[in-house]
């Protein structure tokens, strides 16, 4: 870049040293040349510097460092590297911190000459990126870069070796022209009250096609106030003039000159009145369609003068590529042809021509039109592009200041396949009248289309520019046209002001006058043929226009607009000029009377249809043409009728809200909703409600009724669910006449009430489905034609009375199993309490420990420390067990049951005893049971329920022994599952001990064979990978297919807590195996869930598989009581098999 870092420029402190010289000879076109003497740009005299100070302006918006020479141009060094190659000058203290203005007035060079090797070639710099740049030999002779630039030789700094290696170098320039201005690349440069920079839009280095359309070489960012009228760009690169064929100032995607061309490398753009604006900032693009045949060189361009004042901001290089476009070609063909006399109308065809792509398809991004003639601005509107038929991107509402309409459509290109395309422009001519108009495609480059293979522009071809025929507008139209929102439906009889009908008046081509208007009435289904309604009028746009009539009925002939020959009546409303319509600015007229028949008597009904309409009476002249100044008749063809209306008086009606379902209600019970009805109105007009009488039914059984409720009121809830009215309440019931509320508010049309009615239910004698019904009666005057409105006998719901009470069921349980002493267990018992018809407190639940036969074991009592009740993970109460009972007491609990919050299931954590000696003995069987309730109803009756109300058998849970550990099997994975001859093993479990240790000391397997074939000897208990040396004991079934396999010690072996050991038994199988044999081997559960405790001698002979103990007794050892058998040992039955 042309400007160090921010981290380069904040380590340096902003400043290089630089080694600088002026040279008078140099090699052009290996001529050397003497310069000539002239005079000096600047002085440093002048300034307090001389030749070769290090100058910045720390703090303004350039803040690098520069060299002076005597001549009075300075150089900036473009990489901290540079600076490290003179390191003679000084460094950092050497550099004099100068002003902006001292700064500016050095002229800033890029030419260099590499002194150390005395080179007498120059060269010019090009900044190619952040820190970066290439230098360019000037390869012309020395008389033409002095007549290309006078002070070129003043220009020229030395440079040593390093900083000419630094550099890479490019393409030889030809021409002084090539040489960029070298400046501070995308610095903002101020040129008066205008400054320019680089736009953040600006491209780039790419590869431009030969002959493509509106490259983009650069985007440029003007700020400041005022306008752009003299704009001058260089071309550099090297290319010449003739490479860039059109060169065009862009917006966006519009164009904002006309073609330039370059002259010895200048583009020059003039415009007194303004190119453009530069207040609040500008984007100029600078596009241009390339020469063919540039393939291999590079352009760009500089800005080098904003009105008259230098600046010098590059855009980046671009390399011009060969390649084949697609093409895009207008027709000479365009239409509409001239046309003398063009009615203004909406969707007029501007523009048409078929457009013509060949070689593969394109992008369309753009097209671009011209307003020529003289119509005013706004006489057209509404431009629409379609192709094919199909309107592209969005409308543009009207030309541009200078005629232009721009359709891009950049941000969603449209495909164009090959072939013929129809481009269409259709617009609204609004005004106009007398002038004239044409669209014209002013140049090529105006549709901008993109190949779709090399993303490049295509060149149009045809003839430029591309014209429409003139159109002449001819003199002005009115259109009377019924608008959408006129309104429909019902009006309510004898309303003031109603509006019948709704028109949108529209002129086109110029402004026109109404100075009257003719309007009636259609009435139907009425005899009165004299019908006039009171206090008709006209408004457009909401305000009053000409004098209030009574508007008469079409049939009325009676009435002083009755005409004979048109058999129609009408009222005739003089306008004056208080109703002119502007081309482009429809206005809005609306016919409006009170509905009330002023002719006497008021016969309008309900049911009657009313419809307005706008009558044409020909030869009536009566709009004028403000342009042409001539009369036409208004409407021009037909009446225009308004839609017909129906009087309509206010009604109501009521219904059962379907919300709330038929109610059981358990007697007394306060704040009983009793019904709950929906109130609405119809659409003609609101409802004052006055009065709302409710009257109650019996259905089933005559203790029950209306009389036996107490404090009723009722309730009204707006649309919005606000609640607007609540009655006092009537502290007695009339059970035989209807009970009456006077009421106030406003129901609005089409809209729905709630109305609830709550009271106390207090019969005492009521039996179980006895029941009522409430009916709604309701009073109300419609606010507008004053008429009453009632609706009588509109049942409610049924209120039944029930019976409540309250269900209790036993929850899922845990299966029977054992559990270690000591810890706490979660969800050991559940049950459910689901109350019905009435709310419930339960105060009191009463569990107890019991076997399955219902008799209490107070023995085992011990083995629960502590039962905590739950409601989720809500603590309601912890109770320890009764020794002398073994009964457990939740009190005090509270615990609300609503009736509509239906079942709720608590459960039962149990904090077992420890067990072990100071503890608890072993087995304590743990067998919640639930035996009893205390609870309330609503009205505070107590029920108490005891064991006799719960059956053991049904709400007991599972058995829990209670011991100090307990053993579990979990089988191994055999090595193979093949049965072969031969040592083999046969069955492989893990012994696991959970929570205390573990002690056993016999274990039998069970070997069955699928045939008596083969057979097995040598059989081996291993643990743990040894052989345990104990001596098998087979017995039972034949020995060949079911036997029984028992292995004894006479010392236990151990397992200790958390720990585990791993079981095998191998043996030798024999005998003549056959095919599909299969040995299936495990350790039965023979004990089922049965679990008892006693000496190891006597659990041995009991036929257990497994005898083991939790050696909790005190002394433990084989005489001691704690000895258990395979009874609910976790999964000891599962078995093993191996197939031949």
């Amino acid at each position: 870049m042309n400007s160090l870092s921010k981290g380069t420029r904040a380590k340096l402190q902003k400043a290089f040293s630089v080694l600088t010289g002026v040279t008078t000879v140099l090699s052009l076109s290996g001529v050397a040349y003497l310069a000539p003497v002239a005079a000096l740009a600047v002085a440093p005299a002048d300034y307090g510097l001389k030749e070769g100070d290090v100058v910045s302006a720390a703090g303004s918006d350039d803040p690098d460092v520069y060299i002076v020479n005597e001549m009075g141009y300075k150089r900036l060094f473009l990489n901290p590297a540079i600076f490290n190659f003179y390191g003679h000058l000084g460094g950092f203290a050497a550099v004099k911190n100068v002003s902006a203005a001292t700064r500016d007035a050095f002229g800033t060079s890029g030419l260099f000459r590499n002194c150390e090797a005395n080179d007498l070639k120059v060269y010019g710099v090009e900044t190619t990126g952040e820190d970066v740049g290439m230098l360019h030999w000037v390869n012309t002779t020395g008389a033409q870069a002095v007549a290309d630039d006078a002070n070129f030789f003043k220009k020229v700094f030395c440079i040593n070796n390093n900083e000419f290696n630094w550099y890479s170098k490019g393409a030889d320039y030809t021409s002084v022209n090539q040489v960029p201005n070298y400046s501070r690349g995308g610095q903002q440069q101020q040129a008066g009250p205008i400054s320019v920079s680089l736009a953040a839009s600006n491209p780039a280095s790419s590869t431009f096609v030969d002959v493509q359309s509106r490259a983009h070489l650069a985007s440029f960012m003007f700020s400041g106030s005022g306008n752009v009228t003299n704009l001058k760009l260089k071309r550099i690169g090297v290319s010449a003039d003739a490479t860039l064929v059109n060169v065009y100032l862009y917006d966006g995607g519009k164009r904002l000159t006309d073609s330039a061309t370059v002259s010895d490398g200048v583009i020059t753009f003039n415009d007194s009145a303004g190119l453009f604006n530069a207040t609040g900032g500008k984007v100029v693009a600078v596009m241009a369609d390339m020469l063919d045949g540039t393939s291999g060189q590079t352009v760009g361009v500089q800005a080098t003068s904003v009105n008259g004042a230098e600046v010098s901001v590059s855009g980046n290089l671009h390399t011009i590529a060969d390649a084949s476009l697609a093409t895009v070609s207008v027709s000479t063909s365009v239409t509409p042809s001239a046309n003398s006399a063009l009615d203004p109308a909406n969707d007029v065809n501007g523009w048409q021509d078929t457009v013509t792509v060949g070689t593969r398809y394109v992008w369309l991004k753009s097209v671009q039109f011209r307003v020529i003639g003289s119509v005013l601005p706004g006489d057209l509107r509404n431009f629409r592009l379609s192709v094919d038929g199909v309107q592209v991107g969005s409308a543009v509402a009207a030309a541009d200041a200078n005629g232009y309409i721009v359709f891009d459509v950049s941000g969603s290109p449209l495909k164009l396949e090959t072939g013929g395309r129809v481009f269409k422009v259709m617009l609204d001519v609004v005004g106009g009248s007398g002038r004239n108009f044409k669209l014209s495609l002013r140049q090529a480059s105006d549709i901008w289309a993109v190949d779709s293979q090399y993303n490049a522009g295509v060149l149009a071809t045809g003839t430029f520019p591309t014209d429409a025929g003139q159109q002449t507008v001819a003199a002005g139209t009115l259109t009377i046209t019924k608008k959408t929102d006129s309104p429909s439906g019902d009006i309510v009889k004898d309303a003031s002001g109603v509006v019948l009908a709704r028109y949108e008046l529209k002129a086109q081509g110029e402004r026109m006058k109404v100075e009257g208007l003719r309007v009636g009435v259609h009435y139907n289904a009425r005899s009165d043929a004299a019908l006039t309604l009171r206090n008709g009028a006209l408004f457009a746009d909401g305000v009053q226009v000409g004098s209030t009539a009574a508007l008469c009925a079409s049939d009325d002939t009676s009435c002083s607009g009755y005409s004979a020959g048109a058999s129609a009546s009408y009222t005739t409303y003089n306008l004056g000029s208080s109703l002119i319509v502007e081309p482009g600015m429809p206005r809005v007229l609306e016919v409006r009377a009170d509905i009330y028949d002023s002719d006497g008597t008021n016969d309008v009904t309900a049911d009657d249809t009313i419809q307005a309409v706008v009558q044409f009476v020909s030869g009536y002249s009566n709009v004028q043409r403000l342009t042409s100044l001539n009369y036409i008749d208004g409407p021009v063809a037909a009446d225009q009728t308004g839609n017909t209306l129906t009087v309509k008086t206010g009604s109501m009606s009521v219904a059962k809200y379907t919300g709330y379902a038929n109610q059981s209600v358990v007697t007394p019970k306060n704040g009983v909703k009793l019904g709950h009805f929906t109130l609405t109105a119809a659409s003609s007009e609101d409802v004052n409600v006055n009065t709302i009488d409710i009257t109650g039914d019996s259905v089933i059984g005559t203790d029950w009724n209306e009389a036996d409720m107490t404090d009723m009121y009722i309730k009204v809830w707006n649309d919005a669910g606000s609640a607007i009215y609540t009655s006092p309440t009537k502290a007695t019931v009339d059970g035989s006449a209807s009970n009456s509320y006077s009421v106030n508010f406003t129901l609005p049309k089409s809209k729905t009430y709630q109305v609830e009615v709550w009271g106390n239910a207090t019969s005492t004698d009521a039996t179980a489905l006895d029941s009522f019904t409430l009916s709604f009666d309701v009073t109300g005057i419609t606010a507008g034609s004053s008429t009453t409105s009632n609706v009588s006998r509109t049942t409610g719901q049924t209120i039944a009375v029930a019976t409540s009470a309250l269900t209790v069921a036993k929850g899922s349980v845990p299966a029977a199993r054992l559990i270690n002493g000591g810890q706490t267990v979660a969800g050991v018992y559940k049950f459910t309490l689901t109350p019905s018809y009435d709310d419930f407190i339960v105060d009191e639940v009463y569990m107890g420990l019991a076997s399955t036969s219902g008799t209490w074991l107070a023995s085992t009592s011990g083995a629960v420390a502590l039962a905590t009740l739950k409601d989720g993970s809500t603590t309601l109460g912890s109770a320890v067990v009764n020794s002398s009972t073994a009964s457990i007491s939740f009190t005090g609990l509270n615990l609300s049951l609503p009736s509509t919050g239906g079942t709720k299931t608590l459960s039962v954590d149990v904090q077992y005893s420890s067990v072990g000696v100071g503890a608890n003995d072993t087995a304590g069987k743990a067998t919640l049971i639930l035996d009893g309730l205390k609870y309330r109803d609503s009205a505070g009756s107590i029920t108490t329920t005891t064991q006799a109300n719960f059956s053991h058998t049904t709400y007991a849970s599972n058995d829990t022994y209670v011991v100090k550990g307990y053993p579990t099997f979990t089988n191994v994975a055999l090595g193979t599952s093949k049965l072969v001859a031969g040592s083999q093993t046969l069955f492989k479990t893990t012994l696991s001990a959970t929570g205390g240790q573990v002690g056993w000391n016999n274990i039998t397997f069970t070997i069955a064979s699928s045939s008596a074939a083969g057979t097995w000897s040598s059989l081996q208990l291993w643990e743990n990978g040894v052989n345990t040396g104990a001596t098998a004991s087979a017995s039972g079934g034949n020995a060949t297919i079911n036997k029984r396999v028992e292995f004894t010690f006479a010392t236990e072996r151990v397992v200790s807590g958390g720990s585990s050991v791993t079981l095998e038994l191998r043996g030798t199988v024999g005998g003549t195996l056959v095919a599909g044999e299969t040995v299936t081997t495990n350790i039965t559960n023979p004990k089922g869930s049965t679990v008892t405790t006693q000496d190891a001698t006597v659990q041995q002979a009991s036929g257990a598989s497994f005898v083991w103990s939790d050696q909790s007794a005190p002394s433990h050892a084989d005489t001691t009581a704690d000895w258990f058998t395979d009874g609910l040992v976790k999964t000891i039955a599962e078995s093993q098999a191996l197939t031949y």
